[in-house]
């Protein structure tokens, strides 16, 4: 099948693809992750699911992982 873990799997073999971590702030640590030189997959937060924040470190940057940042929706911290 054609889709991003297939081509992952293709290039690198078996191994981590993704880390996600919770984060308060995605636009701060964003911030914090740009001051170290890496580079962020998009200039400013999207909508990832359950309303949540979101944005990732380019896998050159990471070891070849892509690292998402995720800030959970509001009404999950109720």
């Amino acid at each position: 099948p054609d889709s991003p873990i297939a081509r992952f799997l293709d290039r690198n073999g078996p191994g981590l693809q993704q880390l996600a971590y919770t984060v308060a702030d995605v636009e701060a640590a964003s911030d914090r992750l740009r001051a170290q030189g890496m580079r962020l997959l998009y200039d400013a937060p999207r909508r990832g699911t359950a309303d949540s924040r979101i944005n990732f470190v380019h896998p050159k940057d990471a070891g070849g992982v892509l690292v998402e940042l995720v800030e959970p929706a509001a009404s999950q911290h109720s």
